[in-house]
């Protein structure tokens, strides 16, 4: 509009002179505003009058700073342009092997008998498969071997060998079973750029500045590429101190990650159908509720049927407008759902369907032979922790009813029954450990209830004077302060007023003096490094740390502070995992691995076996790393994932 009247009335002078010709729907607008449109328009006016004294020679731009550019390339992910400019390449140059020069691997057939004599055994030999196809670099040819891949094993045992990713191939072949002189690209490039989600041969050459090795379509060329770049991935992981954590942890973790998988967890699929019928009928009486509130029929499942209904005809508050409508998230009605009984059906009703759809109607044309097989991806999640996939078992929820139900479908076979290995606040517990506060670890030391030692500390209450609903705000503050909850966030989680919630979160930090210290200098270190690290060296990089944005430097210092604790939970999990498995393949414990989920281990376990397999697992994963606080695992068992029965535990600690 103002580029309308700029054009009609030929300039801002004009414009004010011929105020009195302007359309009366701007008039209102412009009315007393002369002295602000010159001035806004003497701001905006390029001097071409300033004094310079400077020589135009001097102002010759010199080239950007490629060792700058080529950090911003490879943490926004822009390989075009890094590859359009050149950047990179020199990095990519020390290796100085003839393998960078693409070489020419022609495969020639081998008889098994040379194969073993042939396998150097001083050096990484790469391996990549297609079908049943499998070549081997060796010096300036590749050897390409076909047969039954378990008369390959006696061959390779004692060869090293790299793998653009380890975990895929043992579903074709029990490969190396122990064997730890093992590269795993995949893994390597999800360590050292554990922000990114996409961790293919491909991609990891391309972070590394390598593009000169690609293509990597056949396996031909992806042995060739890993020989030649092995070297630089190698000293990027040790560079970073990720060894321990790439060798001793994620590289062995793919075996008991494919067992895993193959097992699968049994499924009772005839209580899964009565159960949708079920849900069925409350999605059809939470409809009607919701509609008779609403004094119409509308789409529950439309964002902005919903948005018209609540805001425009019902005429409720909060309502936030988008490009397509009304917000409707449940980050909107979660904060109406106490005021108004529609948007709590609504949510309900949200709910319902979900996990009716993505489980009970999904879950039964997943099954094979009775059991479900998920995917237990190691390199997804930028905490550390496993993710779950096809289908997604780690989102179930737990405290709902409508979760639990769906929990019952996951049953032990005859004969046996689920036991169920939990870490009992174990990101507490690890929070007491970096932060060393002296009342946060004399709390876990003691065995007292920790939510209620820390509501005492913050009030100054005796134990037995703190009620339920102060042990709750204790409880939220404990386990928010880890991801950096603020007052506001607080208020919504407790339902009271910001200034009450942030009074409460300035007490608890005042007594809780040590775990106030760690929270800021985690956030100093991560200002002067640019990352954090878990307590096993694994390692998160916070790129924004130092933004000048303050909502996004906000997140990133919450970064800061949780990756830390996350991340060395997601490694003591993964560490008990291996553990429980080595105790399983050796004898020592009856059953096996099923599932991991959060701080969570659930297997399958023979009838009558279940004090055996407690008083193994228990101290096995309570010993996966020397805290200053006692670690304690919660043993349960039962019939199905939901109904299982707590064993007894000295010193619990609460929950």
């Amino acid at each position: 509009s103002a580029t309308q009247l700029l054009q009609q009335f030929g300039s801002i002078e004009g414009l004010i002179e011929k105020a009195a010709d302007v359309p009366s729907k701007w008039q209102k607008k412009l009315e007393g505003q002369a002295d602000t449109m010159r001035r806004y328009r003497d701001v905006a006016t390029i001097r071409t009058n300033v004094p310079l004294d400077i020589r135009w020679e001097e102002c010759r731009w010199p080239g950007y700073d490629a060792d700058l550019l080529l950090e911003l390339c490879d943490r926004l992910e822009f390989p075009s342009l890094k590859a359009r400019l050149g950047l990179g390449r020199a990095a990519a140059m020390p290796l100085a092997v003839p393998q960078m020069a693409r070489p020419e691997l022609v495969p020639r057939p081998v008889t098994w008998g040379e194969l073993k004599d042939l396998l150097p055994r001083d050096r990484y030999t790469p391996m990549a498969n297609d079908a049943d196809q499998w070549t081997f670099a060796v010096g300036p040819e590749a050897l390409q071997v076909t047969g039954p891949p378990s008369d390959l094993l006696a061959a390779i045992r004692h060869a090293r060998i790299a793998l653009p990713h380890l975990k895929p191939l043992l579903h074709r072949i029990e490969l190396l079973q122990g064997h730890t002189e093992i590269f795993d690209f995949a893994l390597a490039s999800y360590l050292l750029h554990a922000g990114l989600t996409t961790h293919t041969l491909e991609a990891a050459l391309k972070r590394m500045g390598l593009e000169s090795l690609l293509p990597v379509n056949t396996p031909v060329e992806a042995v060739s590429a890993m020989q030649a770049a092995l070297p630089q991935f190698e000293k990027a992981v040790s560079d970073a101190g990720l060894q321990d954590v790439l060798q001793k942890l994620e590289l062995p973790l793919a075996w008991p990650l494919a067992a895993m998988e193959k097992a699968g967890i049994a499924v009772d699929k005839p209580y899964l159908e009565q159960l949708g019928r079920t849900l069925d009928a409350r999605l059809r009486e939470l409809s009607s509720e919701i509609h008779g509130i609403a004094g119409t029929e509308f789409n529950l499942n439309s964002p902005k049927q919903v948005g018209e209904v609540l805001f425009d005809r019902l005429k409720l508050p909060g309502a936030k407008k988008t490009k397509t409508g009304y917000a409707t998230g449940v980050e909107i009605l979660a904060d109406m759902a106490p005021y108004y009984p529609i948007v709590a059906l609504l949510l309900q009703h949200r709910e319902v369907a979900k996990l009716k759809s993505t489980y009970v109607d999904t879950l039964p044309t997943q099954l094979r032979e009775g059991r479900v097989h998920t995917t237990f991806n190691q390199t997804v999640a930028a905490t550390g922790r496993l993710s779950s996939s096809e289908p997604n078992l780690q989102n179930i929820p737990v405290r709902s009813e409508l979760g639990r139900d769906v929990r019952k479908a996951f049953i032990a076979p005859s004969g046996h029954v689920l036991l169920s290995a939990d870490y009992s606040q174990i990101e507490l517990r690890i929070l007491a450990h970096v932060s060393q506060d002296p009342a946060l670890t004399e709390a876990f030391r003691t065995g007292q209830d920790v939510h209620t030692a820390t509501a005492a500390q913050v009030f100054g209450l005796r134990p037995q004077d703190v009620t339920s609903d102060i042990r709750r705000r204790a409880k939220e503050v404990n386990f928010g302060i880890m991801y950096g909850m603020s007052g506001h966030g607080l208020s919504q989680r407790l339902g009271i007023p910001r200034k009450e919630a942030q009074a409460f979160i300035d007490a608890y930090l005042d007594r809780f003096s040590g775990v106030r210290d760690y929270l800021r200098s985690s956030v100093e270190q991560a200002e002067a490094r640019g990352w954090v690290a878990t307590l096993q060296g694994r390692r998160r990089v916070i790129p924004d740390i130092n933004s000048r944005n303050g909502t996004v430097k906000r997140a990133a210092e919450r970064m800061a502070v949780n990756a830390p604790i996350q991340g060395t939970a997601a490694d003591f999990i993964k560490e008990a995992m291996l553990r429980v498995y080595h105790a399983l393949v050796e004898g020592r414990l009856p059953g096996r691995l099923l599932l991991q989920v959060h701080d969570e281990l659930l297997l399958e376990v023979p009838e009558g076996q279940v004090e055996r397999a407690a008083s193994v697992i228990r101290p096995l994963m309570e010993g996966v790393f020397p805290l200053s606080v006692p670690l304690q695992v919660d043993v349960s068992w039962g019939p199905n994932w939901a109904e299982l029965h707590k064993m007894a535990h000295v010193g619990s600690a609460g929950s």
